[in-house]
């Protein structure tokens, strides 16, 4: 009998100690994805089209409603607006007629993709997809929608 009380006690430790390592592995499994992902966010790349502002003509005049941004320059720019390489960039530019895509090894932070396709005006809706990865293999997508030259909506997104 005493035996069999010993048997019981010791199973039943022995079932806490289990459920107190595993509730530990599982906090430090938590503990570990955090830093991951914090560290994602400190290195993580932000491609977008680079844009400039349009301002009024008459700078005396009050400024109402929203002043749209525009493609900066003659031809579509990728900017890395991020603090992290982005890792092969697949790049789709949708216009009326056609659609040209391309790719690209990497963009360095704070750094620029021209492509070499002139912006068009007075064509309509156009977009512009990006698909890119970070250094730990963390996929984004960063979608642009113009019309003419204006920027409507831009979007980056974990994809």
């Amino acid at each position: 009998m005493v035996q069999a009380i010993g048997l019981w006690v010791v199973a039943i430790v022995g079932a806490i100690n289990v459920w107190y390592f595993w509730s530990y592995l599982s906090t430090a499994r938590d503990q570990a994805k955090a830093a991951f992902r914090q560290a994602e966010g400190l290195l993580k790349p932000v491609v977008v089209v680079a844009s400039t502002t349009t301002l009024p003509v008459d700078s005396a005049a009050p400024v109402t409603g929203d002043i749209p941004a525009e493609v900066y320059g003659d031809f579509v720019r990728l900017i890395n607006i991020g603090n992290g390489p982005a890792l092969d960039l697949h790049w789709n530019y949708q216009r009326v007629h056609e659609s040209v895509h391309g790719k690209c090894a990497y963009l360095a932070p704070a750094c620029e993709f021209v492509m070499k396709i002139p912006v068009e005006v007075g064509t309509g809706e156009k977009s512009i997809h990006v698909e890119y990865k970070s250094f730990d293999d963390v996929s984004y997508i960063s979608d642009t929608v113009l019309r003419d030259r204006v920027i409507e909506r831009s979007t980056v997104r974990e994809a």
